[in-house]
């Protein structure tokens, strides 16, 4: 049962508090140790859902952005009849969601003071009696004026004053007082008498892959990667030879369906898929859809809510569905790794293939970011052997990562063994190259004394440590995003409006689908 909501700024100063019993506790009773198990508000932070317990009757569910923490006080349930402990994340996250339809995004401790009357209103209607009531935003919409009941009743009472003085009550009939109770609508998550002047709808249909690649065991020892062998759901296997590949450890497609609602009315539409939609596991539907059509058919009839909403969400796990994707629509990249070049075998070299296809014009945000590690030697430390016990045997010896050949995008050397090769956009069907060499403090005090010492380049050579293990990357991590194709191979084949209550005759909304693949903890390792 929830009992009090706090909000917080970054240095966890209360913002707004509303209490749901006389009873419940204050935020001064709190405020400690909000602050104490919270911390300091942070990028890594952002959205994130925490249980804080208080003592043996209540406990903190916290809601954090990088900006304010919104804190919802709960009652711990009887043993016997324990309550679902996700409902207080997910009620803060719908909370959130009606906050920034009302006031704007970011939230900010200022716009949630300067708006407390309708905050209050808000948290009003969706907690009766310490449990969740009304929770959709566009039922809150005609329950909640966007603004304020005080300003309403002075504006109503500033024209009544003047109709008065004038002597006339004609103009009292232009005093129209907002209605604060709807009436009961057949359709709760939908506004009722929406009406718009441009009439359209949008499917977007969005796929995020996870993978983790790790490269097939050798008997040479060259150290070559390709992605030729991976799944064609990602990858192509025409291009590289089928000898090199990568073999995925753990491979899976998250995708929501998200739908885009500007009609007038109340409109009865359906989505049909392609074959493709008969991989999908882990289904989460919105209450909007009908879940037997879907269960019978693998089509979406629903009544959309008004504006953004996402219809489906869904997993399709590639360990298990190889043979089934085998000839769905394919990624559109491809990598190619050798480690260990070089004289001192401290050189490594990445390339990206990318596939064409009509569909899509180019990749955006391509970034693969390069990770080293090598623990500190006596040789890394210098000839000071009096500091050697300040060395951490965790601390990382890679000093730079310095390139030889980049032929698109930029490279930048982010410390502690970590770089950064990113490319703005990367046509389809070209392909690109990335050679550099990893260096140790070592290397750099090598460098210095051969300058020093003007030695030729055979002395050069004779520098290298025989005995020094290569120095490799540990892992490479990708990321990507294109727009045209996912790689499920999931098609939106019709959308069509079955009925419709409130348009006009011979109106025929726009229709517009679109596909965006992204990447997410894609991992490509070399050992």
């Amino acid at each position: 049962m929830f009992q009090a909501i706090y909000v917080t700024d970054a240095s966890h100063a209360l913002t707004y508090e509303y209490l749901v019993f006389p009873h419940s506790p204050a935020f001064a009773d709190v405020g400690a140790t909000i602050a104490t198990k919270i911390g300091t508000l942070s990028a890594a932070a952002n959205k994130q859902i925490q249980h804080i317990p208080l003592n043996l009757e209540y406990y903190l569910c916290a809601y954090t952005t990088t900006s304010i923490a919104l804190c919802m006080l709960c009652l711990i349930e009887d043993k016997e009849k324990p309550g679902n402990p996700l409902y207080p994340g997910v009620f803060l996250q719908k909370l959130v969601l009606a906050a920034q339809e009302y006031f704007g995004v970011p939230l900010a401790p200022t716009k949630l003071s300067a708006n407390s009357d309708t905050f209050t209103l808000l948290i009003n209607e969706m907690i009766v009696n310490g449990v969740p009531n009304v929770t959709e935003v566009n039922n809150l919409k005609d329950i909640v004026l966007l603004k304020s009941l005080l300003n309403t009743i002075i504006r109503t009472g500033n024209k009544l004053a003047t109709a008065a003085a004038n002597n006339s009550l004609s103009s009292l009939s232009t005093v129209q007082g907002g209605s604060f109770v709807s009436e009961k609508d057949t359709v709760p998550w939908r506004r009722s008498n929406v009406k718009y002047a441009v009439n359209e709808m949008f499917v977007d249909v969005e796929e995020t892959v996870h993978a983790v690649l790790r490269p097939t065991r050798r008997k040479n020892k060259l150290k070559l990667l390709s992605s030729s062998n991976f799944d064609s759901a990602f990858y192509s296997s025409s291009s590289l030879p089928a000898s090199t590949k990568l073999t995925p450890i753990t491979s899976t497609i998250t995708g929501n369906i998200n739908f885009l609602s500007h009609i007038t009315g109340v409109p009865q539409l359906q989505i049909l898929f392609n074959s493709a939609a008969l991989n999908m596991e882990a289904i989460l539907l919105h209450e909007c859809v009908n879940a037997g059509i879907w269960k019978t058919s693998r089509a979406l009839s629903f009544i959309p809510p008004d504006k953004l909403s996402t219809l489906l969400s869904y997993t399709i796990d590639l360990d298990k569905s190889q043979g089934s994707l085998q000839n769905s629509t394919p990624g559109l990249l491809e990598f190619d790794c050798e480690t260990g070049l070089g004289a001192s075998q401290n050189e490594f070299e990445f390339r990206l293939f990318t596939l064409k296809d009509q569909a899509v014009s180019k990749i955006d945000s391509v970034k693969v970011e390069v990770f080293s590690f090598q623990p500190f030697l006596d040789e890394d430390q210098g000839d000071d052997h009096s500091v050697n016990e300040s060395f951490d045997s965790q601390a990382n010896a890679i000093t730079d990562i310095k390139v030889s050949r980049v032929t698109d995008g930029d490279f930048t050397y982010k410390g502690n063994g970590k770089g950064e090769w990113t490319i703005k956009n990367l046509q389809s069907g070209a392909h690109s190259t990335l050679r550099a060499s990893i260096r140790t403090a070592s290397d750099l005090l090598s460098d210095v004394s051969l300058v020093n010492s003007n030695d030729d380049l055979l002395e050069v050579q004779s520098a290298v440590k025989p005995n020094r293990a290569p120095i490799i990357p540990t892992h490479f991590q990708v990321t990507y995003l294109y727009k045209g194709l996912v790689p499920s191979g999931l098609k939106v084949d019709s959308l069509k409006m079955i009925s419709v209550k409130g348009l006009g005759d011979g109106v025929k909304p726009y229709k517009g689908v679109k596909y965006i693949t992204k990447t997410d903890d894609f991992t490509i390792r070399t050992r």
